[in-house]
């Protein structure tokens, strides 16, 4: 997602399981779309990726979008009021788009927005647009496969100015969107696998715990009327 958000502000505006792969990135696919009542195309940049972890995880991990920083290498800072659903942002911009982006007369591109959370519907969709800052707007969904995974689906929605078209569709600023976008969710995907397997080896040690051996402290599990342990069969 930030990547392409890059790319536009360019102009002024896991481990896995021995049995089972831990995500399978499809290809991410860009295409312009005109917009009612715009004279600009919009850009729109889409990728889908097959998690091996619970639906309500990942979604509770998505929408806390204080989290993004972890697996978002260009995100600088995210503060996010989880009561209203607005956010900030700010990116790190590489050298090489800094280079891009003064050949395009732009001298340094500010690189931040504010954003809103326009629909949750926990745990299949969450939907933000912008308020502020770079305009953009994009949606995250998650649906269960028949795979026993879970398919997440980010779509992002840009316009892109017709003077700055030719730079912004460049090969380089593309091949870095694209590389980035999958990046960034391989990593989404391998922190919640890594997350989902540290919650499965605690429930384990914990039923594993002495404590958890069965009623009244027996190691069968059984006990006598009067509380006290049964005695073991000799």
């Amino acid at each position: 997602m930030q990547a392409a958000l890059l790319s536009a502000a360019l102009v002024p505006r896991c481990q896995a399981l021995p049995t089972r792969p831990v995500h399978t990135v499809r290809p991410v696919r860009t295409r312009h779309a005109l917009v009612a009542m715009r004279t600009d195309p919009v850009v729109v940049t889409s990728a889908s990726i097959v998690i091996n972890a619970p639906i309500g995880r990942l979604f509770t991990a998505y929408a806390n979008l204080s989290r993004m920083t972890e697996w978002s290498p260009l995100l600088e800072t995210v503060v996010f009021d989880r009561e209203s659903g607005e956010s900030d942002w700010a990116l790190w911009v590489p050298r090489s788009l800094l280079f891009l982006a003064r050949a395009a007369g732009v001298a340094r591109p500010a690189v931040t927005w504010r954003a809103q959370i326009v629909q949750e519907r926990p745990p299949a969709l969450l939907q933000w647009r912008s308020l502020s800052g770079i305009e953009n707007a994009g949606s995250a969904e998650f649906e269960e496969v028949s795979s026993g995974g879970v398919n997440m689906t980010l779509c992002l929605r840009y316009p892109l100015p017709g003077g700055v078209r030719v730079l912004v569709e460049s090969q380089l600023v593309q091949n870095f969107v694209q590389r980035t976008m999958r990046g960034t969710m391989v990593r989404f995907a391998e922190v919640m696998v890594m997350e989902r397997e540290a919650g499965e080896q605690q429930q384990l040690s914990a039923s594993c715990a002495p404590g958890a051996r069965g009623a009244g402290g027996s190691s069968d599990g059984r006990a006598r009327a009067d509380g006290n342990p049964a005695p073991l069969p000799l």
